[in-house]
């Protein structure tokens, strides 16, 4: 009877274990979701400043990250210097497929924008954060091209190549001054040679 009991009283903990699980996941995924007024307004602003952006060119995208920088203004010359990087790779911009907003586990914003250029498709994400005012602010861009398998392979073999043959030159550096030293040794040698002898006392 007591093992009876004793086995009830634990299916009774399990059940409850489980349904406490149940529950915080359930909170957890309602406050990852955001209200539909917050997330349109930053899917709207990712897309404008991701047409913004790429229509630039590149003589004034390099103006305005020199001028950004000099105004310490590290998120839009962070933009434009992400963009900057891989415009070459992805050709013009031809049309956003798709645009999501989440909050992220530490209470900040994402917006994740998959858009199709001339080239590959790219994922554009924009961080945000809630500013002093109460007004949320981006933090940080980047693009993310999508490249091919082949692609990655060449990328990773010649990056492979590069950091071989830095070590090898390296290595060939060091033993030609190790070679060097006999020229050193003779050098000191024949200095003492010809160096004048003390008279004895």
């Amino acid at each position: 009877m007591k093992q009876n009991i004793k086995r009830l009283w634990l299916m009774v903990c399990v059940a409850f274990s489980l349904l406490a699980l149940t529950a915080c996941s359930a909170a957890e995924t309602e406050t990852e979701q955001l209200e539909e007024e917050l997330s349109e307004f930053l899917c709207n602003d990712a897309e404008k400043t991701l047409v913004e952006c790429t229509g630039i060119s590149v003589d004034k995208l390099e103006e305005a990250e020199a001028k950004a920088t000099k105004q310490k203004d590290s998120v839009s010359a962070g933009l434009f210097s992400s963009w900057l990087g891989v415009m070459h790779d992805t050709g013009a911009f031809v049309e956003i497929n798709s645009t999501t907003a989440k909050m992220t586990e530490d209470g900040t914003y994402e917006c994740i924008i998959d858009a199709s250029f001339a080239n590959r498709k790219v994922e554009f994400k924009v961080f945000y954060e809630d500013g002093v005012d109460g007004e949320v602010i981006p933090t940080s861009y980047s693009f993310t091209p999508e490249y091919t398998t082949g692609e990655k392979l060449a990328k990773a073999g010649m990056n492979t190549l590069m950091g071989m043959g830095t070590v090898f030159m390296v290595l060939i550096f060091i033993s030609l001054i190790i070679s060097c030293f006999k020229f050193i040794n003779n050098f000191e040698n024949r200095a003492k040679a010809s160096a004048p002898q003390a008279a004895p006392a």
